[in-house]
């Protein structure tokens, strides 16, 4: 009998009678729209007192990327024909010339460092801007665009 104890003992604690919470499940959210993500990340964003319209009147923050919604991950100036700013890594620094449909990056230093985790995203970023051949502020928004018109970068203002 005693052989038998631990057994006994299993089958009385799952025969317990104490009542237990009842988990009801909750339906899944259906997955934002991207229009819906760009307008959290505007949100995110402080938006200035003005609407820009032209490329120089502020400094912008890249938040799509290859049409990827990739976060605030570069802040750059770009007035005066000179890009100067911050990426995941370190600083990017370049000039470019032209403005609407003509944007060209002439040069751009782009360090490589060993132990930056976002170093291939960052190494996109700059393979998008030497890509580039026209940008538009519309609505506010600074979009780049590829030889082909595709968008390659959207910036919003800071």
């Amino acid at each position: 009998m005693l052989r038998f104890a631990p057994l006994l003992l299993l089958l009385l604690a799952a025969c317990d009678s104490t009542p237990r919470e009842v988990v009801t499940p909750v339906p899944a959210r259906p997955a934002p729209s991207r229009g819906t993500e760009i307008a959290a990340l505007q949100a995110s964003v402080a938006v200035p007192e003005v609407i820009p319209t032209q490329i120089g009147d502020v400094d912008w923050a890249l938040t799509v990327l290859n049409d990827r919604l990739v976060g605030r991950v570069m802040e750059v100036d770009l007035s005066a024909g000179l890009i100067d700013g911050t990426g995941p890594c370190q600083a990017i620094r370049g000039n470019y010339f032209g403005t609407g449909e003509i944007f060209v990056v002439e040069t751009i230093v782009v360090p490589r460092l060993p132990d930056c985790e976002r170093a291939n995203l960052q190494e996109e970023i700059a393979i998008a801007m030497i890509d580039a051949r026209s940008a538009h502020v519309e609505n506010g928004v600074l979009v780049v665009r590829d030889a082909a018109g595709i968008i390659r970068l959207e910036f919003l203002p800071l």
